[in-house]
């Protein structure tokens, strides 16, 4: 009897081997943690001339190793790529790690919605890819992020009066609106604990193609691209920082500060942020 079970163990052992044999192993990037798969393209974009004969040509890439987005994807971590393959609904805002290179592919029509933004803090990047130029392109939402008390911008500084980092957009319909910081820029400031904190600078945006829209918050003191507003308090509006923009369609909107450029403010005597750098 003992013998027959032996015998019976190692058919099923050996059936499960056989089974296994034809599965293939996922290899894992020792750097980076991240999956190699079947590639998934993606539009980059290499910029070419100088003076007006500056241009920006698109070319179709593939990647092989990355990881998918999921609802647990809250850290965009340095040198690793991620991929929208599904629609995801993030309710915890999303932040690039300190002074991280992130990658983001939105394949085609998948949508993230970031409902409370994604920080890009000074010494951060982020760079955002599509996969095409037409009506199904992914799409990254970012709706009026946090609530009221929340002091940062819809994608770029993470906390009160925070700079952003570098943003580079290379497509994509990307739709942003602000809170209390810009759409995409600086973080709003004010007073903080009996300090005065200016408004976040604008960083570094480029956009080479895609659709973006960016609608500055609810008093709209920030710029829609750019820096974030002094806030009611104390302080000056943030720099707008530096903007680039090769192709696409922009829409940046603001009443209160630029709608690409400086943070405003509301009182006599502080300043709203110097303009940005803007290359068209």
């Amino acid at each position: 009897m003992k013998e027959k079970r032996r015998m019976a163990f190692l058919s099923v052992v050996l059936a499960v081997s056989v089974l296994l044999a034809g599965i293939p192993a996922l290899e894992v990037n020792a750097d980076t943690n991240a999956i190699l798969q079947d590639a998934v393209s993606y539009i980059d974009h290499n910029v070419s001339g100088s003076g007006e004969n500056t241009k920006a040509v698109a070319t179709v890439q593939q990647c092989s190793s990355y990881m998918v987005v999921t609802n647990d994807t809250t850290t965009l971590r340095d040198g690793i790529w991620y991929v929208l393959g599904t629609d995801i609904n993030q309710n915890s805002r999303i932040e690039v790690a300190a002074n991280a290179t992130a990658n983001l592919i939105l394949r085609d029509n998948f949508t993230l919605e970031a409902t409370k933004g994604i920080t890009v803090n000074s010494g951060s990047t982020l760079n955002i890819y599509a996969q095409s130029d037409g009506n199904s392109m992914g799409k990254l939402i970012v709706p009026m992020p946090g609530s009221q008390t929340d002091y940062f911008a819809g994608i770029g500084g993470g906390s009160f009066g925070a700079a952003c980092g570098t943003i580079n957009i290379h497509g994509g319909d990307i739709q942003v609106n602000g809170c209390k910081g810009a759409a995409i820029g600086g973080a709003r400031g004010g007073t903080l604990d009996g300090q005065t904190v200016n408004g976040g600078t604008g960083g570094t945006v480029t956009i080479y193609g895609g659709k973006v829209s960016a609608k500055a918050g609810d008093t709209r003191l920030d710029a829609g691209i750019g820096g974030g507003g002094s806030g009611a308090e104390a302080g000056n509006g943030g720099d707008g920082g530096m903007v680039t923009i090769y192709g696409g369609i922009v829409n940046a909107d603001s009443s209160g500060g630029a709608a690409i450029g400086g943070g405003g403010c509301t009182n006599t005597g502080i300043a709203a942020g110097k303009g940005a750098i803007v290359t068209i």
